[in-house]
Protein backbone atom coordinates (compact mmCIF):
# COMPACT_ATOMS: atom_id res chain seq x y z
CA UNK A 1 0.00 0.00 0.00
CA UNK A 2 1.15 3.49 -0.17
CA UNK A 3 2.33 5.69 2.13
CA UNK A 4 0.31 8.45 3.95
CA UNK A 5 2.42 11.22 2.00
CA UNK A 6 1.57 9.67 -1.34
CA UNK A 7 -2.25 9.03 -0.23
CA UNK A 8 -2.42 12.81 0.57
CA UNK A 9 -0.72 13.84 -2.87
CA UNK A 10 -3.38 12.00 -4.57
CA UNK A 11 -6.41 13.24 -2.94
CA UNK A 12 -4.97 16.71 -3.48
CA UNK A 13 -4.38 16.05 -7.13
CA UNK A 14 -7.92 14.46 -8.02
CA UNK A 15 -9.27 17.37 -5.72
CA UNK A 16 -7.44 19.90 -8.21
CA UNK A 17 -8.06 18.01 -11.22
CA UNK A 18 -10.95 16.06 -10.98
CA UNK A 19 -13.61 18.74 -12.32
CA UNK A 20 -11.81 19.24 -15.53
CA UNK A 21 -11.38 17.91 -18.65
CA UNK A 22 -8.27 17.62 -20.36
CA UNK A 23 -9.39 18.04 -23.76
CA UNK A 24 -10.39 21.62 -22.67
CA UNK A 25 -8.16 23.84 -24.33
CA UNK A 26 -9.20 26.84 -22.78
CA UNK A 27 -8.40 24.97 -19.16
CA UNK A 28 -4.94 23.21 -20.30
CA UNK A 29 -3.51 25.65 -23.11
CA UNK A 30 -0.89 23.15 -23.74
CA UNK A 31 -3.38 20.62 -24.59
CA UNK A 32 -3.37 22.32 -28.26
CA UNK A 33 0.19 21.86 -28.80
CA UNK A 34 0.39 18.26 -27.60
CA UNK A 35 -2.34 17.33 -29.95
CA UNK A 36 -1.25 19.01 -32.78
CA UNK A 37 2.24 16.85 -32.10
CA UNK A 38 0.34 13.94 -31.78
CA UNK A 39 -1.52 13.90 -34.79
CA UNK A 40 1.33 14.52 -36.92
CA UNK A 41 3.12 12.04 -35.59
CA UNK A 42 0.23 9.36 -36.93
CA UNK A 43 -0.36 10.88 -39.40
CA UNK A 44 3.70 10.56 -40.38
CA UNK A 45 3.62 6.87 -39.30
CA UNK A 46 0.33 6.35 -41.57
CA UNK A 47 2.02 7.97 -44.50
CA UNK A 48 -0.65 10.85 -44.01
CA UNK A 49 -0.30 13.99 -46.10
CA UNK A 50 -0.74 17.83 -45.12
CA UNK A 51 -4.35 17.67 -46.44
CA UNK A 52 -4.99 15.10 -43.74
CA UNK A 53 -6.80 16.53 -40.10
CA UNK A 54 -7.98 14.86 -37.54
CA UNK A 55 -8.70 15.92 -33.27
CA UNK A 56 -9.24 14.29 -30.04
CA UNK A 57 -12.31 13.28 -28.33
CA UNK A 58 -13.17 12.52 -25.23
CA UNK A 59 -14.78 9.02 -26.07
CA UNK A 60 -17.14 7.03 -26.86
CA UNK A 61 -20.49 8.32 -28.46
CA UNK A 62 -18.19 11.66 -29.60
CA UNK A 63 -15.75 9.26 -31.19
CA UNK A 64 -18.69 7.00 -33.09
CA UNK A 65 -20.08 10.21 -33.76
CA UNK A 66 -17.04 11.88 -35.33
CA UNK A 67 -16.39 8.57 -37.44
CA UNK A 68 -19.84 8.32 -38.70
CA UNK A 69 -19.46 12.38 -40.09
CA UNK A 70 -16.40 11.72 -41.64
CA UNK A 71 -17.30 8.61 -43.37
CA UNK A 72 -20.11 11.01 -45.03
CA UNK A 73 -18.23 13.82 -46.19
Amino acid sequence: MAGKEHLEVLLDAYGTFSHTNPLHTDVWPSMRQLESDVIAMTASMLGGMRSHCACFVAGRYETMLCMLCCWEI
